[in-house]
């Protein structure tokens, strides 16, 4: 990108983000519903999950669907080098991205719930593609 113009997509960015918002709040939702119903404790499971039981199978469905939005993530990255945003590659947000799919799997295979801060990091996100009239009260 050294010699070339920056990309301007201020739609498909914030169609993307969008998306991956309502993705993110959909697989949140799924989650406390389901851990709330199979009365889930913040504790070690006393037994091992039913995978029979409708309500693990949307439970396991959702943590499968949190583990793949963080690829679809990536793209963040790829937004920000095409735009030639680079002051918006931080040592954050590329550790974070390069792990949290480590972490995700981990939390998938061990752990049975989820995180939802990233509905409320893509609503930002897609608000702040809006430019500075709406970026200013964020």
């Amino acid at each position: 990108m050294k010699n070339r113009q920056p990309f301007e997509f201020k739609r498909l960015i914030l169609v993307y983000n969008i998306t991956v918002a309502v993705l993110n709040a959909y697989i949140c939702y799924e989650i406390f519903l389901r851990t709330t119903l199979l009365k889930y404790t913040w504790t070690c499971l006393s037994n091992k999950p039913d995978p029979t039981d409708p309500n693990e199978v949307r439970l396991s469905t959702a943590m499968w669907m949190y583990y793949i939005t963080k690829y679809m993530e990536f793209l963040d990255s790829f937004f920000f080098v095409l735009r030639k945003k680079e002051n918006q590659l931080s040592f954050l947000h590329i550790y974070h991205h390069a792990t949290m799919t480590l972490y995700s799997w981990i939390l998938v295979k061990f752990i049975p719930y989820g995180l939802c801060v990233h509905v409320i990091t893509y609503i930002y996100y897609g608000l702040s593609t809006l430019g500075p009239t709406v970026a200013k009260y964020l």
